[in-house]
Parts: C-alpha cells; sequence; structure tokens
C-alpha cells in the first residue's frame, strides 16, 4: 500500500505509518497512491482525483472538509474521513486567548509600549468575570469553550438549532434573544448555504454595541463589509477573527481598522493538536485495512 502525506503534520506521523505501506511526502507519485493525506492546503477536486487511480482513502486532517470534492470522490468509490474530534481543545482555548487579547487591548499594549508610549490610563480592559458570552453553535468546540469560559464566572447562554443539556449552559431557542444580552458573541457553526453571511447587517444591528463578537470558525459566516461598517460606527465594541472569507485575506475591508484583532488561521495549529490528529489518522487507517481485510 502507497501512502502520500500532501501537507504539513506531526513528524512523527511518517514513521507511524510505515507499517502500513509504502509512505511519502513527493505529490508526483498522486497516480500510485492508494492513501493520500491532506489538510488544508491540497485540493482535492475532481482535476486531482482523476490523477488517482489507484486511490481508496482520503483522510483530511481537518475540521471541515471544503477542500475535498466528496460527491466524486464517493463516485469513484473513494472513501472519505476528517479528524473533527481533534481539534476542539486547540480551537477552544484559542478563543479564549482571542476574547481576552481583544477586550483586553493586549496586541495596542504591547506595540504602544515597544514605541514608548506609556498608555497606562487610556487602555480600559474589560473583564470576562460576570459577562454574558454567546456561543452560536454548541458542538464539540462550542460546548468547551463553555467549559473552559465557566470558570472566569461567565454567564453562558447558548444556541443551537439541535438543543442539547450543556451543565452551567442557559440555552435559548432564538437567536434574536442571545444577541440581545451578551457582551461577547463566539461563533463555532457548520458553514453551509443557511449558515453563509449569517453575520449581517441584520445581525449586527440587534446586538448590543458594547459587545465583543470572535469568529474561529469559518471565515463565510461573517459578511466583513458589514462587519467593517458596523466597527467603524461603534455599533460593536470589536471583532477578533482567525477566519476569512478569502484566505490569505487580499483587500479584506477588515485591514486597516483598530477595533479588531485578526490572525492567520492558526486555532487548530498546536503542536500537540497536530500529534492528536496523526493518532486518529493512524486508528482510520487501520480501521480501513481491517474493513478491507474482512471484505477479502
Amino acid at each position: 500500500m502507497k501512502i502520500l502525506i500532501a501537507d504539513n503534520f506531526d513528524p512523527s506521523l511518517p514513521d507511524k505509518l510505515g507499517r502500513y505501506g509504502q509512505v511519502s511526502t513527493d505529490m508526483e507519485m498522486i497516480d500510485q497512491a492508494d492513501i493520500i493525506i491532506i489538510r488544508d492546503k491540497t485540493l482535492c477536486n475532481q482535476q486531482l482525483l482523476e490523477q488517482a487511480p489507484n486511490l481508496k482513502l482520503i483522510i483530511c486532517g481537518s475540521v471541515r472538509l471544503n477542500t475535498i470534492d466528496i460527491e466524486f470522490a464517493h463516485k469513484k468509490g473513494i472513501e472519505v474521513y476528517g479528524t473533527p474530534e481533534a481539534s476542539t481543545i486547540a480551537v477552544a482555548e484559542w478563543t479564549l486567548a482571542l476574547m481576552l487579547a481583544l477586550s483586553g487591548h493586549l496586541i495596542k499594549a504591547h506595540e504602544t509600549t515597544r514605541k514608548g508610549q506609556w498608555l497606562n490610563q487610556e487602555l480600559q480592559r474589560s473583564e470576562l468575570y460576570g459577562k454574558k458570552l454567546g456561543i452560536i453553535g454548541m458542538g464539540r468546540i462550542g460546548g468547551y469553550v463553555a467549559k473552559l469560559a465557566l470558570p472566569f464566572g461567565m454567564n453562558i447562554i447558548g444556541y443551537d438549532i439541535e438543543i442539547r443539556h450543556i451543565p452551567g449552559v442557559q440555552l435559548v431557542s432564538e437567536l434574536e434573544s442571545l444577541l440581545a444580552i451578551s457582551d461577547y458573541i463566539s461563533l463555532h457553526l457548520p458553514y453551509n448555504s443557511d449558515t453563509h453571511h449569517l453575520v449581517d447587517k441584520a445581525f449586527l444591528s440587534k446586538v448590543n454595541n458594547n459587545c465583543f463578537l470572535i469568529n474561529t470558525s469559518h471565515g463565510g459566516l461573517v459578511n466583513e463589509k458589514d462587519m467593517a461598517e458596523a466597527l467603524t460606527h461603534n455599533r460593536l465594541a470589536g471583532f477578533a477573527t482567525d477566519v476569512f472569507e478569502k484566505e490569505p485575506p487580499v483587500d479584506s475591508p477588515l485591514m486597516n481598522l483598530d477595533n479588531v484583532l485578526l490572525a492567520p488561521h492558526i486555532g487548530v495549529h498546536t503542536r500537540e493538536n497536530l500529534k492528536r490528529i496523526g493518532d486518529i489518522i493512524v486508528q482510520l487507517i487501520e480501521k480501513f485495512i481491517q474493513k478491507k481485510t474482512q471484505l477479502y
């Protein structure tokens, strides 16, 4: 069996996979690969898949599978798997870090102090304690964000179309009621036609102007033009995002605003998470081989 690792993973992964066959990082062997392992950079579209006549399995070390033409892969009999459970801790911790940095003016404090300015009185921070955190999307990551935020003394309000009980979280059935009372809002939704530009002018008009909004989920959830307009007119206290509609964010209206905190989609990029992803990939390949062995 030939395994092609197309993107960057934990350095230990090739050795772990060596017991299952020949492992390569050379894309020139795509025509020989039985398994291809990717992350967000490699596009497994119809053009690539047509170059891989032997391909039987695609594993994406990511929460989302939007770089894969899943329908075409299935037509060719190729199984497709992701590793969504691996990234929960990394993304949830990053969400809290962005919340603290945004409301605490951390970046501005660092940059101005380095420049010799002493904004000891001018930079007024906002605490998390006692604030209402509205989490939109109470799946794995949203649920873990709630778990991390509770020890800060935050009051958690959750909204999800699939209402589920989570200890310490007040669930609401209407999104509007969450928007009206939240001091912080964090997005943890899948991206699809229903959630495209969920955060638009209408959404932002229902949010109080002291609210901080954080997006570590998908760039397409936010209409960047509407967000920039709201921030420019102080209808929102601040916006932190790790994801953009286009990545890298060329000509994004958010780039030159003062009340934003921007990051280059690094929420999942921790050493520990890469190792977890690698471990899950090994498990998926082990199960795949066992299943094929039982069939034949």
